[in-house]
């Protein structure tokens, strides 16, 4: 299928585009020395922190629902139009449709920094589909003389039976946070690992509370010493009856035995503010609002449409120019005469009311036609609605400056009376005096 895994590209020397300390698998040490004592947290674990959770499905969800549109320049203005790249993106391969394969894309470039994205080649090498590849089965390599390849591993789902070297041409690669080297990407996970960490164990520690009926641990303490054996018995009758589904039961205690509770409460370890806390770190390293991962009540803006102009702004406006730059390098197009987008109309649907306003004004302004407005609410276009209308009392900026340039544009000083029709006048008032003097 891939004309290039039968040629082999000789090259001097292949090195590893590694930064210091990176590895694929791990997030990182949450604290120093973590990796020597195997308190590393993996990729896996952290999703089951419910902040990290809902972030990563809340960004990859929003941009998975977003639909490709090809845009073209016509007379200065961008507009819709078909294109044969469109079909390979709504089915990119034989097991993803478009949105599953832009949430792919996103959830593996949040998690680990990077989108790995093969281009598949019929007979004409001409790219027919798309494969996600496996992130930590990829690695990027720079030859000698700095031309880019990709190592790739074996991924059956790709068609790849085998290890093998690709040139960059090949792979779209999207990344971001690039801190330790241009073709490394690092995940905001980074950021959050002792966060992440923490959360989890608040959570542990209290599915361990009250796996125990909500009794916290304690001391028996005895009023005098007693032997190992003895406390060693007494400590295992008490495990076994009075702790797990045994907790609450009525302990019957001899000898001046008194038992003392350990575990700090609930409300003195602040237990529900530290794993708010965690969340809301979680949100800041991937720029969501927690308002909208659930965690606060408190909203951000007034309206929906200001919620969701502030989370397209502030979280998504970035990967998703990102990634429409990835695929416009992919296609040879040059991102402006001519471009793919994803189409975020719907993301900043109005209300119904608020939107019929905006559609009145448009119209009103004379900037929308009729079939526009009409398109635009899923209506059949009708006969004379592709011309902008305005009111009569409206004239053109062109017009406006004809009047101004005249010497009195606003006609302000009155016209003398022609004299010709001021002595007929005079001639007519002598002539009404003088037949009143005769019939007088």
């Amino acid at each position: 299928m891939f004309g290039f895994f039968k040629r082999k590209r000789k090259e001097k020397q292949l090195s590893p585009a590694t930064s210091g300390g990176w590895r694929p698998l791990i997030i990182g040490d949450i604290f120093t020395g973590a990796w020597q004592k195997g308190e590393e947290l993996q990729k896996e674990t952290s999703l089951t922190h419910y902040a990290v959770f809902t972030c990563l499905s809340l960004i990859s969800q929003s941009i998975a629902q977003l639909p490709f549109i090809f845009v073209k320049q016509k007379n200065g203005v961008l507009k819709r139009t078909k294109s044969e790249i469109l079909n390979v993106l709504r089915k990119p391969n034989y097991y993803q449709n478009h949105i599953q394969f832009k949430e792919a894309w996103m959830l593996s470039k949040l998690m680990y920094g990077n989108t790995y994205v093969l281009k598949v080649r019929d007979s004409r090498d001409k790219v027919i589909g798309y494969h996600i590849l496996n992130p930590t089965a990829v690695q990027p390599l720079v030859s000698d003389s700095g031309i880019v390849y990709y190592k790739l591993s074996t991924d059956n789902l790709a068609s790849i039976g085998e290890d093998v070297t690709v040139p960059a041409s090949e792979i779209l690669h999207d990344r971001f946070n690039c801190f330790y080297h241009p073709l490394v990407g690092i995940s905001p996970l980074s950021a959050a690992s002792l966060s992440v960490k923490q959360g989890l164990k608040i959570q542990e520690n209290s599915t361990t509370f009250f796996s125990n009926k909500a009794v916290p641990s304690g001391l028996l303490i005895a009023p005098g010493s007693i032997s190992d054996e003895t406390a060693n018995r007494m400590k295992k009758h008490w495990e076994a009856n009075y702790s797990g589904n045994g907790a609450g039961k009525v302990a019957v205690l001899g000898d001046g035995l008194k038992f003392e509770p350990m575990a700090m409460t609930a409300l003195d370890s602040q237990l529900i503010e530290q794993l708010k806390l965690t969340a809301e770190v979680v949100c800041s390293v991937f720029k969501v609002h927690p308002y909208l991962a659930g965690i606060s009540d408190k909203r951000p803006q007034e309206t929906v449409e200001a919620i969701h102009l502030e989370f397209l702004q502030k979280t998504l406006q970035f990967h998703i120019e990102s990634m429409e730059a990835v695929l416009d390098d992919a296609n040879d197009l040059d991102g402006v005469t001519e471009s793919i987008d994803l189409d975020t109309a719907n993301m900043l649907r109005m209300d119904t009311v608020n939107r019929y306003k905006s559609h009145s004004e448009g119209l009103k302004a004379g900037f929308r036609t009729i079939n526009e407005v009409r398109a635009s609410e899923g209506l059949d276009p009708v006969t004379g609605g592709d011309t902008p209308y305005l009111q009569q009392q409206n004239f053109s900026l062109e017009a406006l400056a004809k009047r101004d340039a005249k010497e009195d544009p606003f006609s302000n000083r009155s016209e003398p009376e022609p004299k010709k029709d001021r002595e007929e006048d005079t001639k007519s008032l002598l002539k009404g005096l003088i037949e009143g003097f005769k019939n007088g």
